[in-house]
Order: C-alpha cells, then sequence, then structure tokens
C-alpha cells in the first residue's frame, strides 16, 4: 500500500476534484462526476481513456494510468 500512496503522489492529482478515492495493495481507485474540464484535466495528467468495466454504459468513463484508475460518472 505504501507503494501505491508513493504512486498517487507522484501523479500530482489535485484531490479536490474526485469526491471517492480508494487505495489498495493493487490499485488506486478515484471518481469525480463528469465535466468536459475534469475529462480534460484527466487526459493533461497521462491518463489513457480504458473503457474496462463500463464499456457497455455511456454515462461512466475510464481512465488508467498504470495502477491508478479513474471513473467519471456523468449524473443521469
Amino acid at each position: 500500500m505504501n507503494k501505491n500512496l508513493g504512486t498517487l503522489i507522484a501523479l500530482g492529482l489535485d484531490l479536490e476534484k474526485f469526491w471517492r478515492m480508494d487505495i489498495s495493495r493493487w490499485e488506486i481507485q478515484l471518481r469525480a462526476n463528469y465535466t468536459e474540464e475534469i475529462h480534460a484535466y484527466v487526459l493533461l495528467k497521462g491518463f489513457e481513456q480504458y473503457d474496462y468495466v463500463y464499456a457497455d454504459n455511456p454515462n461512466e468513463f475510464e481512465f488508467k494510468n498504470g495502477d491508478c484508475r479513474i471513473i467519471l460518472s456523468k449524473e443521469v
């Protein structure tokens, strides 16, 4: 878990943009409401779109950078 905390710090993310953060031994997961601003921010931080879990849901967007995964949710 210490490794993942170090990874999170190294990514330099503004954690105020996210409403949930889970850190486990295997990964970091962050959640936020979808806006164009946060979408652009995530891409600027080097994340790539990664439609694995929510590939069939047009209201959920997944991004991944190493062991860190971000999920953006559109309000329905």
